[in-house]
């Protein structure tokens, strides 16, 4: 993130639409997809709630609905949920052995996780830019949002708030959700939903270990007490060296200054998390709070004069308190309040050569430093009006009292940039949703407007038609608009060889997508979705290469905005029996170009596949859990190609082999496959080296 300013240079975005012909393969694909109903077809929602009153206890315990909360801020069941949605248990936690968020995501179709060795970025539908960090995706924690104001940072590493041990699912939806959340929400909602107080009898404790010197514990106390209070206590702490030799090609130049390409000693890390939650009647209390220390191995910004194989590090930390009132009054009406205080804290350290003299007499140390604090306040209220139409409206309020941002080197003393800001944004949205009468289709449409302090305001909506013409078969149409505006660092990135974008215009996409999900009698089940994603006005940094390879003064890096058009196909069939035996496959092909200069977009691959297979080895106690992921090849911003990859995983997980004792052992990349992410326009290395094989024991005692 090291970036210092130069004089400030306006650039104007080109603004170019999206073809006929996409509009028109989005209306045949509609049209394809409903001539499948047939005629005269009656099961709706309601006879469906009425087949479920009929059945008796037994037969209901048989039933197993998944549901979701963030699509709609209220539990529904997928097949009702007006997105195509994904969710990863805790179960899928434990057996295929994820440690971090982004591993979780990782297993998602039509997802895939870049790691610059710094931070983690999520891609969706063939959209992630090199260079910025995810602030298409918004993330919450039990609905509470996490991305911050001054980088819109998606934590996904160990820098995400919440330890993964905490966690009790995942909803991944996907497509547009700013009508429900405001800005973010362009591509995706992730919502971490934690576990509770009731989780637990009393406590457990864990230990894991694993390569490069990584150590890890954690202690959780819950319980819930008689007279209904929940309360839970967790607190983790982890340390790693990282690897201790890491080969950049780029820098095997020769110089003796850049150790024959090779970074030593700078990739380790330390993490803390905290997180404690009350529960008791209508109301939650939930604090949180984490620190991520990183050593990066490379020097990010090494074009602009940071040093390479010196030191470069950061340090995020994040806390937030957040009050959750939340209730179903036995009238139909449902109520949620909730108010809440954040703040973010950035802090990073690097050696630079600003004037490539290649004498560490004449280096400076850099200091590039961002606090923000803000305030949230949200009301929901939804009402049914009889049997067939359900009304939610909204309004939430967001305060940035303190939005700080600053570059500057410390010795020699020198300040390159300086943001010391304040602003609010707040919006209000409303949805229908209607069971149309006599009819399998409900009919769900919603709108949201925002205001803002420093942006024009912004309006986005939300439609969708779902039919169930048969048993176990759903088809959703669905179309959706979002948003995001530029954040504070986009608006100021600056540095030696970069030109800063005031005028920057937030970004907005325009989503269409069809969904066919179907069950395939009483162990499987299988979804395919298409969707085309015309998004406007996306704001990217570019690097244009100068004249003269050797003056690295001569490139320019530019924040600008420009338009992008996405289309694909997402497939997944799911299995699953009693004996405990699961498994998933899913493929997604997905296109995506920048729709000015009509050329390919970088670090987006065209196909990705993922297999997950959960094995019971012994009754419900040992199982033996494998994941392999395929991704194709994708381009650098130097034109170069990064060539495809496949992952392998495995986790042999025991429960209860031992009174109140799991034990699990994994091996990550088991084929050690040497692979690589492309970098951002700032680095000086096109792409960044992946660890090769790498494993980790956990042992956890519950008590």
């Amino acid at each position: 993130m090291n970036k210092p300013a130069i004089q400030q240079q306006d650039r104007s975005p080109k603004t170019v639409t999206a073809g006929w012909h996409q509009r028109a393969l989005a209306a045949a694909l509609a049209v394809g997809l409903f001539g499948l109903l047939p005629a005269g077809a009656q099961e709706s929602g309601t006879t469906n709630l009425a087949r479920l009153k009929s059945l008796n206890l037994e037969q209901l315990l048989e039933v197993k609905v998944d549901t979701v909360y963030a699509a709609s801020k209220r539990e529904q069941s997928l097949a009702d949920a007006p997105s195509s949605v994904s969710i990863v248990t805790a179960q899928d936690i434990q057996h295929y052995g994820h440690r971090t968020l982004s591993d979780i995501l990782n297993s998602v179709r039509g997802l895939y996780v870049n790691y610059s060795r710094g931070y983690t970025f999520l891609g969706v539908r063939g959209l992630n830019l090199p260079g910025d960090y995810g602030g298409r995706n918004l993330i919450l924690v039990d609905g509470h949002r996490m991305n911050e104001p001054l980088f819109d940072t998606a934590s996904l590493g160990n820098d995400f708030i919440l330890d993964v041990d905490m966690i009790e699912r995942v909803e991944i939806i996907r497509g547009p959700g700013s009508v429900m959340y405001g800005n973010n929400a362009l591509f995706s909602v992730v919502n971490v939903i934690s576990k509770r107080g009731r989780d637990y009898n009393w406590g457990e404790a864990s230990v894991e270990g694993g390569d490069f010197d990584t150590f890890k514990g954690r202690f959780t106390v819950g319980h819930q007490f008689d007279n209904g209070l929940e309360a839970l206590f967790s607190g983790s702490w982890l340390e790693s060296a990282g690897e201790k030799r890491i080969h950049f090609p780029v820098f095997d130049d020769g110089n003796p200054l850049h150790n024959g390409g090779v970074a030593e000693n700078l990739d380790g890390e330390r993490a803390h998390h905290f997180f404690t939650q009350w529960r008791y009647g209508d109301f939650t209390l939930e604090a949180a709070y984490n620190s991520r220390y990183k050593d990066v191995p490379h020097d990010g910004y090494d074009y602009i004069g940071t040093v390479f194989n010196t030191r470069y590090d950061t340090t995020d930390d994040q806390a937030f308190v957040d009050l959750k009132f939340e209730r179903q009054f036995a009238d139909d009406w449902f109520v949620l309040a909730r108010v809440n205080y954040n703040q973010y804290v950035y802090d990073s350290y690097s050696t630079a050569d600003w004037y490539f003299t290649g004498d560490p007499a004449q280096y400076a140390l850099n200091y590039d430093w961002a606090r923000a604090r803000w305030l949230g306040v949200e009301a929901q209220i939804s009402k049914h009006v009889g049997d067939r139409l359900l009304l939610t409206g909204g309004a939430e309020v967001r305060d940035y009292f303190q939005e700080r941002y600053q570059n500057e080197d410390l010795a020699p003393a020198a300040v390159y940039s300086s943001v010391d800001q304040s602003s609010y944004t707040w919006g209000a949205f409303a949805e229908a949703e209607f069971q149309l009468y006599r009819t399998n289709l409900t009919l769900s449409v919603g709108g949201r407007y925002d205001g803002f302090s420093a942006f024009a305001s912004a309006i986005s909506p939300r439609a969708s038609l779902i039919a169930r013409p048969f048993d176990g078969t759903t088809l959703k149409l669905l179309y959706g608009q979002a948003y995001r505006v530029p954040n504070v660092y986009e608006l100021n990135f600056a540095g030696i060889g970069t030109s800063i974008s005031p005028n920057l215009e937030p970004e907005s996409i325009h989503s269409y997508e069809a969904v066919w999900e179907q069950r395939l009698g009483k162990h499987f089940r299988a979804s395919v979705s298409g969707y085309l994603n015309d998004v406007e006005n996306v704001i990217s940094r570019v690097r244009d290469f100068g004249a003269d390879p050797n003056d690295p003064y001569d490139d320019m890096v530019s924040v600008i905005n420009r338009d992008i058009h996405s289309q694909g196909v997402e497939f997944e069939l799911e299995g699953f029996h009693a004996s405990g035996l699961r498994g998933r496959f899913s493929y997604a092909w997905q296109e995506s170009r920048d729709a000015g200069r009509d050329q390919g977009l970088g670090n987006s691959p065209r196909h990705l596949a993922k297999f997950n297979l959960d094995v019971p080895l012994y009754r419900d106690k040992v199982f033996a859990g494998l994941e392999v992921r395929y991704q194709s090849g994708v381009s650098t911003v130097y034109g170069t190609e990064v060539k495809p990859f496949w992952l392998v995983n495995a986790t042999l997980f025991s429960a209860r082999l031992a009174k109140g004792l799991e034990v699990s052992a994994s091996i990550y990349n088991l084929l050690d496959e040497r692979y690589n992410f492309p970098g951002s326009p700032e680095h000086t290395e096109d792409r960044i080296p992946q660890p090769g094989r790498t494993f980790r024991i956990k042992a956890t005692y519950k008590f």
